[in-house]
Parts: structure tokens; sequence; C-alpha cells
């Protein structure tokens, strides 16, 4: 198998290829990381701060497949088999709702349960909408605004 130098490391053909898939995932995730956390800094009634950041990750992925099918595929691909740049695009998403979440508890604003739990049972409810992975998946859903 052939392999290259990288940076004073010895890859293979098939290594390399993976980083760089690796990194242009991680780029696309980036970019949705980027729109959600400018969504959450807006003010406002907490429910309208979480729509506001459940529609900028929406925005992001349903943009995606009618510029650059390829690069859907592979974000897809990296979703389902659980790349570390997906694991941790996950985090943070959950990372920006949960103190929203928190924080509109201590506001009165939101009910009970733990924030991460009404974290992961929002972004659960939504996963049609925000997975990138799931984009046009389902036909028969609500929109988004009904969610």
């Amino acid at each position: 198998m052939e392999s290259v130098d990288v940076f004073g490391k010895r890859l293979s053909i098939f290594s390399l290829k993976g980083a760089i898939e690796e990194a242009v995932v991680q780029e696309v995730l980036e970019e949705t990381v980027s729109a959600a956390a400018e969504a959450a800094r807006a003010s406002g009634p907490v429910l309208r701060r979480l729509a506001a950041i459940l529609k900028a990750i929406a925005d992001c992925n349903e943009a995606r497949p009618a510029k650059h099918r390829r690069l859907q595929d592979l974000v897809t691909l990296a979703v389902r088999q659980k790349w570390t740049v997906v694991l941790a695009y996950d985090d943070r998403i959950r990372g920006l709702v949960r103190p929203i979440i928190g924080n509109g508890q201590a506001r009165g604003e939101l009910q009970g349960g733990s924030p991460m739990a009404l974290t992961c049972c929002l972004l659960e409810a939504m996963d049609v909408y925000i997975n990138p992975s799931r984009v046009g998946a389902a036909t028969l859903r609500p929109s988004f605004d009904e969610m």
C-alpha cells in the first residue's frame, strides 16, 4: 500500500483520505455549531431562543444537500458511523441548549426535570429536523414550526 509523509509522519493513502474526510465533516459541523451559537446569544423568552437554535441547525442541514450532495453523503456516513467529530458536535449542541433550559427553569419559564434530561428529550424530539444525516428522511411529519 502506498504511503506519504505528512508532517513527519508516514501515513497510508487510506489513512490520509480518512483524515481529510474527517476534517471536511468537522468544518461542515463547525458551521452549524456557529449558526446555533449565534442563535443562542439572542435575547428573549427561553422557548423563542431554543426554537431559534433548532431552526438555525435545521436550516444549515436543509441547505447542504441542495448545494453539495456528495458532501451530504459524507456527513451522513460520519453520523451513522459515529465519527469522533460527530460525537463532539453532539456534545457542543447539547452544551448550547442545556444552559438555556437551566436558565429558563431558574426564571420560571420552564418547569421541572434536569436540564440535561430536558435537553436530550428536546433534541431527540427534533432529531428528524436537526440530525445532519436525516435531512429529508421523513416525508410525513409536522412542519418545523408545528414542532
